[in-house]
């Protein structure tokens, strides 16, 4: 496992985690609605271009074997701009995606922001994404990419959030901790998002130690 807590994500690891992530999201509801058919290699290329706009703000872990990966944003709602996202070649997602798909994700992120600022502060942590191959599911993984992170907010005393759209999942991390806070209907896709938080004083010491381990 290679955790990288302590530093912000690097340009040289965008690309890795891109892709894990592209595999990880195949057949996940938002993506389905975002971009219809789902296509890994177009989807690789939105992660690129969303992690090199966020890249300054992010921290991340993956397995050794790139079987899996975590990104967390170290100042929780703090999202990339409109310039950020241009910058890092968002205008792409236009001619690949088309205009309306394009809307959808920027609204889905306005949206999460605004759901983001209700539960934590700005030095709070956000589990921006976490992808598990389907090869791998199943066997704890993602479980030793939550857990170091859990532990940093316990020593430096910060909340950590997540959203997922899918309520099964919601029952996983209630076993780390996490609590759920608000259902939030997602415009006319019947989708919702269900918000989550694990405050410090919630976190189980003995992860610490084992953190540490």
């Amino acid at each position: 496992m290679e955790h990288k807590l302590d530093r912000c994500l690097a340009k040289a690891d965008i690309e890795e985690y891109a892709s894990i992530l592209a595999k990880a999201f195949e057949g996940y509801s938002l993506f389905d609605v975002f971009f219809g058919k789902y296509d890994v290699k177009k989807a690789k290329t939105f992660f690129e271009i969303s992690l090199k706009a966020e890249k300054n703000n992010l921290l991340g872990c993956m397995t050794l074997d790139k079987s899996a990966a975590a990104i967390y944003a170290k100042n929780g709602i703090k999202d990339a701009g409109l310039f950020d996202f241009i910058k890092a070649g968002g205008l792409k997602l236009i001619f690949m995606f088309g205009l309306k798909a394009t809307k959808k994700m920027l609204d889905f992120t306005s949206q999460a922001l605004e759901i983001k600022k209700q539960f934590i502060g700005p030095d709070d942590i956000y589990l921006y994404l976490i992808g598990v191959l389907e090869s791998a599911r199943g066997q704890g993984i993602a479980k030793s990419l939550i857990e170091p992170m859990i532990a940093y907010c316990g020593r430096m005393n910060k909340r950590l959030y997540l959203e997922t759209l899918d309520e099964e999942n919601t029952h996983i991390y209630e076993k780390y901790g996490f609590r759920l806070v608000k259902k939030i209907p997602f415009g006319k896709t019947g989708l919702d998002i269900y918000c989550m938080v694990i405050e410090p004083k919630d976190i189980n010491p003995d992860l610490f130690n084992k953190s540490q381990e």
